[in-house]
């Protein structure tokens, strides 16, 4: 309820609080040339000269006599709100510098065990300095409120980046979730895990840089407490992804799954988890399994990117980025990849189309035809191989479990001419069981082909030298994959 003020009322109370002095005050009297002027009209010079604020008008208005300040800051305005703590753009009443002060709750307050805690997200923030984390400078009390000193970020969160933006664009997406993975990376290596990764935890500065804020659940709770007690909903979806998964509490590919998950959303527009209050609806397995895969909701996507958000969110940890740092490095390459040709489309251009004639088709039907598997997870990579192969009078069977592959060799009639390996969607695995075929006694003479993704040239040197054992390092043109094919796999005489 508003207090009933006249200027002169006003005036006292602002000036009594220390919100404005006696200079100030004089000056804009002076400006109105009497005293007997309406509240309105007073209040309107006060912000106009910016002595005080929206924020803090309404307070004086209201007949509120604390809450203006927190030790040596002055709160200037009120930034967000949640269950645990406010936040407000202050400024220190000596140096003039601007920050955040992250305030707890006063019902909050009450709880030993949340103070406790918000002290630790205070010593924590301390350690950790990076251009991409939102700096924290300072763990105090006042009187009986607790607050952190922040650095202010002159900006939006990301969910409301994001509620203007709709969908980001896939380069300014990679650059904003680059910047938290690197500080996911450099907290990690300071044994710190976030656990609490989320678009309003992500602040972007007016220069588009993204920075991580909130390590107030950095080891500090348990999976098991959060799901038997739900002693803070925070950590539902992090307990629910690691019971579901079976791994620690702070293991860090926790917070790369829900890096992931942002990732996702900036470029499709919509959460891939189904947002709700419900806890018991949180804590559901089928809530991760039911994620819409990234290309079936923009098809468009480049390859590389739908590689690094499907890997980000494997619900298995152990297919999952190992490591920031991991997430880093392929983020990298994708955004590379943005300004050059997709492999898969320089699949597609076959540099050596041959126009055949009547009897030249006649005859290579007539030809036994050749066969060669091909291990391959990636649907687009297995339609542009197969439809290719089958043209040139291939039988061409796929699979995307390299070890299947291996164990149809072990059949005794091998069901193909020659085993090719690709990286492209598998990863390491195929290049592990390409090494494990090419080391069997009794398939080592058969003709294997490990075909590497662009990204992947820390495996080109994993071969024996022997000349029916090949690699090669994508991007190539079918007409090349072909040749290769033709000398492994040559034709057989009739």
């Amino acid at each position: 309820m508003m207090a009933s003020f006249s200027a002169e009322q006003l005036a006292q109370a602002a000036f009594d609080l220390k919100l404005i002095d006696d200079r100030q005050l004089r000056d804009v009297w002076s400006f109105l040339g009497s005293r007997n002027v309406s509240v309105e009209e007073f209040s309107e010079i006060l912000l106009r000269r910016e002595l005080l604020t929206g924020y803090q008008l309404n307070r004086l208005q209201r007949g509120e006599k604390k809450g203006f300040f927190f030790g040596n800051y002055k709160i200037l305005y009120l930034v967000g709100r949640g269950s645990f703590a406010r936040v407000y753009r202050a400024v220190h009443t000596v140096t003039g510098e601007v920050v955040a002060l992250k305030v707890i709750r006063r019902k909050v307050a009450t709880n030993p065990q949340k103070v406790e805690d918000f002290y630790h997200e205070g010593e924590v923030g301390l350690t950790l300095r990076h251009p991409n984390i939102v700096a924290v400078q300072e763990v105090a009390q006042h009187e009986k409120s607790h607050f952190l000193v922040m650095e202010f970020v002159e900006g939006r969160n990301l969910r409301e980046f994001i509620k203007i933006r709709k969908q980001c664009a896939p380069d300014e997406a990679i650059h904003l979730i680059k910047d938290v993975a690197a500080a996911l990376d450099y907290a990690l290596r300071k044994g710190v895990t976030h656990r609490d990764i989320k678009l309003s935890n992500v602040l972007v500065s007016g220069r588009g840089t993204a920075k991580l804020a909130d390590f107030g659940l950095a080891g500090a709770f348990d999976v098991d407490e959060a799901i038997t007690h739900h002693t803070n909903p925070r950590t539902i979806d992090y307990a629910a992804l690691e019971r579901s998964t079976r791994v620690r509490r702070n293991d860090p590919r926790s917070d790369i799954y829900f890096t992931g998950c942002m990732l996702y959303h900036l470029l499709s527009g919509q959460s891939p988890l189904p947002e709700t209050k419900n806890r018991v609806n949180r804590l559901t397995k089928s809530r991760f399994l039911k994620v819409v895969p990234i290309e079936k909701v923009l098809p468009e996507l480049p390859h590389s990117l739908i590689v690094v958000v499907k890997k980000a969110m494997e619900i298995d940890p152990d297919r999952r980025y190992q490591s920031p740092k991991e997430l880093l490095i392929d983020l990298e390459i994708a955004q590379r990849a943005l300004s050059e040709p997709d492999p898969i489309q320089l699949l597609q251009q076959d540099d050596d189309t041959v126009i055949e004639d009547e009897e030249s088709r006649a005859s290579r039907r007539n030809k036994p035809r050749r066969s060669v598997m091909l291990v391959e997870a990636d649907s687009k990579m297995q339609n542009v191989l197969r439809q290719h192969l089958k043209s040139r009078g291939f039988r061409v069977l796929m699979t995307g479990d390299p070890q299947r592959a291996i164990d149809r060799f072990q059949e005794a009639h091998h069901p193909a001419q020659c085993l090719v390996f690709s990286t492209v969607e598998v990863g390491e695995s195929a290049v592990e069981a390409y090494e494990q075929f090419i080391g069997n006694p009794a398939t080592i003479g058969i003709p294997a082909i490990l075909l590497l993704g662009k990204e992947h040239q820390q495996w080109a040197n994993r071969t024996d030298g022997r000349d029916h054992h090949v690699i090669l390092q994508m991007p190539i043109t079918l007409g090349h994959f072909r040749e290769v094919l033709d000398r492994l796999v040559p034709h057989a005489l009739v």
